[in-house]
């Protein structure tokens, strides 16, 4: 998938912001639609998500839960809650009925927004309202007039017109994620579609309800006369719409059937939109065994990236984190969202939006730091794309961080001024390894800060002139110098240098 697929603007045409009445109460609340298939809904049995995950992605947001029996009948309660996973998901509750309150993208996507801030003022709140089904017709129930479409406009009606909000909401984006594995004669009309429920959904959505049958009256509040939801009305807060890209089954790609499959259209339409749609890629997460549904940790992503897309489509400030795609050098601007590619005065992010991949440089790559936070492969490994001529990492002020994962630098590092490099516990920085050791250069001292049970592990070409500043608690070190077995060993300034280990030489 060409880079310029995802290209993100500001939507001006479809679905203009809205407000859902005129307040004196200072108090907004940002409402985002999360419609689409089962992995919008988010059945997750057999890849929850562990306690640790669970507690580091909580946010203090709200969910409606539209959700839907495979009949299109919404099924969940019909109020406000905090954002919660609710795990193990199992296919039936105690009473035989279809589960459908597992989690989806939500608690990924509600967790960025809010730990980037980018939704952070006084007296805002971030509420998702959700409707998703696990539907084996595949699309047809999001027809316009379809029993599935119908019951989310009348979600987010109810949403909207309840007592926790009373009109203080602005519906900032629409969210989508859908089965996209449609016999190939049935996906141009599925796309089409698609289409036709964008052009109309704003509509009704403002109507407080879905379309009306001939002579079907609009629903009245008893004895008063009165709509039972308001109306929603324009106020110009821009509106955006951000795509799923969806799985296929590992079995087999459905992107590979020469363009004409719902991923390639979809890619085009939003592409032909691209001032006013978002594409989110998701193809390289984790799915449940042989199936198309995604794993817990999947679903943490697939919500992240929903965030960092949103964002974007604003004209928020992102930090310069590494985007979706896959097999893009980090040297080049396609490896981060929005392009925004890390500078020698910046810190290069990898959290849980960041792509499951190896990552490569092909030409020498000045960074203010690097930081490890939380990526979905679990750890980040850097190599030169060229292994005859590899480039270099010129690490600057900022240095190197790693939260809740590993750092291996496979290529050579020049340390520009002083730093600190922090190891949280468990936790390991990596240079090189013992049968291609790599070179640490610069006269420039690095500060160590690790916790217990926290690793550096150092492979190099030769001894480095750089000094260290330790710990106070000792952390496992492993240090080659040219295969050599090396020591860190304290001078008389109480800085610390590598140098060659003789006693362990000679065992």
């Amino acid at each position: 998938m060409k880079n310029k697929l995802i290209r993100i603007g500001v939507l001006s045409a479809w679905l203009v912001g809205a407000f859902c009445s005129v307040s004196a109460v200072k108090e907004t609340n940002y409402i985002y639609l999360l419609a689409g298939g089962a992995n919008a809904l988010g059945t997750v049995k057999g890849g929850a998500l562990t306690k640790e995950q669970i507690s580091d992605y909580k946010s203090y947001s709200y969910l409606w839960n539209g959700n839907m029996s495979s009949t299109g009948e919404v099924v969940a309660p019909s109020n406000w809650s905090m954002v919660a996973p609710q795990l193990p998901a199992q296919e039936t509750n105690a009473e035989g009925k279809p589960s459908v309150f597992s989690m989806g993208p939500e608690y990924g996507f509600c967790n960025m927004m809010q730990r980037r801030k980018w939704h952070s003022a006084p007296g805002e709140n971030i509420r998702v309202i959700k409707g998703a089904i696990n539907d084996p017709s595949g699309n047809e129930g999001w027809k316009r007039d379809g029993n599935v479409y119908n019951s989310f406009i009348r979600s987010v009606a109810a949403a909207a017109g309840s007592n926790d909000l009373k009109g203080r909401c602005v519906i900032r984006a629409f969210l989508w994620l859908n089965g996209e594995e449609e016999k190939e004669d049935r996906i141009p009309s599925v796309v089409q579609q698609f289409q036709d429920m964008l052009s109309r959904m704003d509509k009704d959505i403002r109507n407080g309800e879905p379309p009306l049958k001939a002579g079907e009256e609009p629903s009245k509040e008893a004895g008063t006369g009165k709509k039972v939801v308001p109306k929603l009305l324009k106020k110009g807060m821009p509106k955006l719409v951000i795509v799923g890209e969806n799985a296929a089954p590992k079995d087999g790609d459905f992107a590979a059937k020469d363009g004409k499959t719902v991923v390639k259209l979809m890619q085009n339409f939003v592409q032909k939109k691209k001032r006013t749609m978002g594409w989110v890629r998701t193809r390289d997460l984790n799915r449940i065994g042989n199936s198309n549904k995604y794993d817990g940790k999947s679903q943490l992503a697939i919500g992240a990236r929903y965030a960092y897309a949103t964002a974007i489509l604003e004209g928020l400030s992102i930090p310069s984190s590494r985007n979706d795609s896959v097999g893009s050098a980090l040297n080049t601007p396609h490896a981060w969202w929005a392009g925004k590619m890390p500078q020698p005065d910046s810190v290069a992010l990898w959290d849980i939006s960041s792509a499951n991949t190896t990552e490569k440089i092909s030409a020498d790559w000045a960074v203010g730091g690097i930081e490890v936070e939380d990526p979905f492969t679990g750890n980040v490994v850097i190599e030169p794309k060229d292994a005859a001529t590899p480039a270099k990492i010129q690490l600057g002020s900022s240095g190197i961080r790693v939260k809740n994962a590993n750092l291996t630098l496979k290529v050579p590092v020049e340390v520009t001024t002083n730093q600190t490099w922090e190891i949280k516990s468990g936790r390991v920085i990596c240079l090189g390894d013992k049968d291609k050791p790599v070179q640490l250069s610069g006269n420039a001292c690095i500060s160590l800060q690790a916790m217990s049970n926290a690793t550096l592990e150092l492979h190099l070409t030769d001894l480095p002139t750089v000094t260290w500043s330790l710990p106070p608690q000792p952390i496992k070190t492993v240090i080659t110098v040219g295969g050599k077995p090396a020591k860190i060993a304290k001078q008389d300034d109480g800085s610390y240098t590598i140098t060659l280990d003789e006693a362990a030489t000679k065992k």
